[in-house]
């Protein structure tokens, strides 16, 4: 029997931009993968600003409403208006289903849109307890979020912290990813990579301070970042101060990262926490050997049971150098853990990513 093909549908998502971090690039990601589908995918974006934004593809409807101007308290008046900006802009799209990202656009979102019938998806990208909303945004999030068609979180533990504490419809779909080629080991060379955005959260200072300990021992590596941010004259500081110089890399934002996943024999992830590290998954596509820190939320459940990887706790830089040095020393860890993460890539593409998506997009417009 021949399956019914699946019904095109106009899907609306809203960001505050389109370049600039992780929720951007899912959005980036998910227009992308619809459209191709043979959705009309529109985003709208609060912003009208263009700089670093994440390439879309060119069935790929972009509207900017320049909403967001100067930061005001809640209760300003002038939320009122760019609230009925945010409706008109809205329901003039005539959307099946409009998707927002980030914690208070999702309220933002949710509010414009009472009475209207719009099914709204909300979606969490942030740990709640370690990035509280403060006053009156949490007060607001429990409000509204009993009117979503369903809050989706990256991982369960967000989920059930927020189904303790909220009303609504709260479910789990880990974020999609890019997956990456795995390369043969001639293509690689002796680099430990990271990759991420350089602020105090991601804990580039703990893995230089563990990489400082291996690297007299291990002459022959290289430690890479990969990214940009606030972060970058406090890390080259620690750099030098270490007489790391000519030993780590700050390559800046890399537009494409394959060759650099393809090209490193291993990759840490040393953040203090996390929601869904998506620079975790698309390492692992590559079949790169990874370390990952033990902090919430993510890297424990991205990683499976049996780990695919080594798991380390958060900010013990001795503890990650103990890790950093097995690992390097030995190919056949590497051999192994090269195969356990190409293994675990497949399931969570399977599971969850664009396979996931698609499957609530479709119970989602039925």
């Amino acid at each position: 029997m021949t399956a019914l093909p699946q019904l095109k549908r106009r899907i609306v998502l809203v960001s505050s931009r389109l370049g600039g971090g992780g929720a951007e690039r899912i959005v980036a990601i998910l227009a992308n993968h619809w459209a191709t589908c043979g959705h009309e995918v529109i985003v709208v974006l609060l912003r009208r600003d263009i700089s670093a934004e994440y390439p879309v593809h060119q069935d790929v409807r972009v509207v900017r409403l320049g909403l967001i101007g100067e930061r005001n308290p809640p209760w300003n008046p002038a939320n009122l208006v760019r609230l009925a900006g945010l409706r008109r802009g809205l329901v003039r799209l005539t959307p099946d289903l409009v998707i927002s990202f980030l914690e208070k656009l999702n309220v933002a979102v949710l509010l414009s849109l009472v009475g209207t019938g719009v099914p709204v998806i909300a979606t969490e990208h942030l740990a709640p307890w370690m990035n509280p909303l403060g006053f009156p945004w949490e007060v607001l999030r429990r409000r509204t979020y009993r009117r979503a068609r369903s809050v989706i979180s990256p991982t369960r533990e967000i989920s059930a912290w927020l189904s303790e504490r909220m009303p609504g419809r709260f479910a789990t779909i880990p974020y999609p990813f890019v997956s990456y080629a795995e390369r043969p080991a001639s293509a690689r060379q002796k680099v430990i990579l990271a990759v991420g955005r350089l602020d105090v959260q991601k804990g580039f200072d703990v893995l230089i301070e563990a990489f400082a300990q291996v690297a007299s021992r291990r002459p022959e590596w290289t430690l890479e970042v990969a990214g940009e941010g606030p972060f970058r004259s406090t890390l080259r500081a620690q750099i030098d101060r270490l007489g790391l110089g000519s030993r780590v890399r700050l390559l800046g934002q890399i537009a494409e990262m394959a060759e650099r996943y393809g090209g490193a024999e291993v990759f840490v992830l040393a953040s203090r926490h996390e929601a869904y590290p998506m620079a975790l998954c698309e390492a692992m596509s590559a079949g790169c050997p990874v370390i990952a820190t033990d902090c919430p939320t993510g890297p424990r459940e991205i990683l499976g049971n049996p780990p695919a990887g080594l798991l380390v706790p958060s900010e013990r830089p001795d503890l990650l150098a103990q890790a950093l040095d097995r690992l390097v020393a030995d190919t056949a860890i590497r051999e192994r853990l090269r195969h356990s993460a190409l293994q675990r890539s497949a399931e969570l593409k399977e599971t969850g990513g664009l396979a996931g998506w698609d499957r609530a997009l479709a119970e989602w417009t039925s």
